[in-house]
């Protein structure tokens, strides 16, 4: 057997995968996904993979779980090192078995972490210096360079982590999943442009199966939340504070586009909850975005202001910002700013980490309390585009092939 702490600490970087599983026979689809994945020296890359269920599940469930254990189990010996029948050798299997967690915090966001945490507690036991985590989901596949690219992108590197660019496949799914999945896809892009538009440093994406994470970084942040869903954009926002963080486009995750009931929002609810609502999916009105373009732009002018000028910036936005900044304690916010930054640029710094990306869909969410109306995601899109310069969509697919092609350049 090659001695194996010998070889990681030949190089620079190392790289752990991090998969929860919930009763999902995909995972293996998932693991052979990576391991086709190319290699260009025989570095170990470790797969950590949690399976996972709190002491409130289902009988059928935890029978599952342990089914699922005993086969990760085998398909990690047919692939060891020790089996006359292994595969590539710089693969390693770590299964972790997280059964009957609290119920009051299992979920997604708990067995990430977990995950995540063993990782980072891998790396210090064999003496990497340096490592990176990418969070992966159990019925997601990569491509072939996926390993590669984010080895050489973290290689002298400063970057803290990376969202990487996905595309959920729907070329095989039935109409009504397919339909489904193409506009949830769609709103995700809209989200992440109409952001960009508005210059705002934290315009990533934040998607649980698309993103790494650099494990110092990840230690610095205090490390991934225990949420039962929406622990990614959490975490992510915590990253991108330190502007270290970059869109990773060279590369792919290919996330399901099936329906699933495993956590309380993302893909499998939207792709179901479209369905159920006749294939109808209202977003964000895009015109709840306008009234942010020219109050970020003239953010600087606050800068070691006095409180009555804050008060008077505040006052001449236009409705819903207006309300929703007096509602939020503006003017004091931006007194503290003041109070603690020494240049305008450090100020502009820190005034978008207090209206960071979370405080962006606070006010969308108050937005459409009361001012506006939701949209079409296609209606949303097309008004996008009209101000990004980009020619209408004929339809969603057109939309979303557009933005995929947009993102992939960057």
């Amino acid at each position: 057997m090659p001695d194996i702490k010998n070889l990681q600490n030949k190089k620079s970087i190392s790289l752990a995968l991090v998969i929860p599983v919930l009763d999902e026979p995909e995972i293996f689809e998932t693991l052979k996904s990576i391991y086709s994945c190319d290699l260009r020296d025989n570095r170990q890359i470790d797969v950590f993979v949690i399976v996972n269920h709190s002491s409130g599940a289902n009988a059928e469930i935890k029978i599952k779980n342990s089914e699922l254990y005993e086969m990760l189990k085998v398909f990690s010996f047919e692939r060891s090192f020790d089996s006359p029948t292994h595969g590539k050798k710089n693969f390693k299997l770590h299964i972790i078995k997280a059964f009957d967690l609290d119920v009051r915090y299992a979920g997604v966001g708990l067995a990430r972490k977990l995950a995540m945490d063993a990782a980072v507690e891998h790396f210090t036991e064999t003496g990497c210096s340096d490592g990176i985590i990418a969070s992966l989901d159990a019925d997601t596949l990569v491509a072939t360079n996926y390993i590669d690219t984010l080895l050489s992108t973290f290689e002298g590197s400063k970057i803290s982590g990376a969202s990487i660019y996905f595309e959920h496949p729907f070329e095989n799914e039935d109409y009504d999943v397919k339909s489904s999945i193409i506009k949830y896809e769609l709103y995700l892009r809209y989200y992440r442009h109409a952001l960009a538009w508005l210059q705002h440093p934290y315009s990533h994406y934040a998607v649980g199966s698309a993103f790494v994470v650099r494990a110092r970084d990840y230690k610095a942040v205090g490390g991934m939340n225990r949420r039962q869903a929406g622990e990614d954009f959490y975490f992510i926002q915590k990253l991108i504070a330190g502007r270290r963080f970059v869109e990773l486009n060279s590369t792919a995750v290919y996330p399901s586009a099936r329906i699933s009931e495993r956590t309380p929002f993302g893909t499998g609810q939207a792709v179901k909850s479209i369905i159920a609502n006749g294939g109808e999916y209202s977003v964000y009105n895009f015109n709840a975005f306008l009234p942010l373009k020219p109050f970020f732009e003239g953010v600087v002018i606050l800068f070691k202001v006095k409180s009555e000028m804050v008060d008077e910036y505040m006052k001449c936005q236009k409705e819903p910002l207006k309300s929703f900044l007096a509602d939020s304690d503006f003017v004091d916010s931006v007194s503290e700013l003041n109070d603690n930054t020494g240049n305008s640029e450090h100020f502009v710094k820190r005034f978008f980490d207090y209206f960071n990306a979370f405080k962006v869909l606070k006010y969308l969410n108050y937005a459409h309390s009361e001012f506006f109306e939701k949209q079409e995601v296609l209606t949303a899109a097309r008004c996008l585009f009209n101000v990004i310069g980009l020619p209408a969509p004929s339809d969603e697919l057109d939309a979303l092939m557009m933005l995929r092609a947009i993102d992939k350049q960057c």
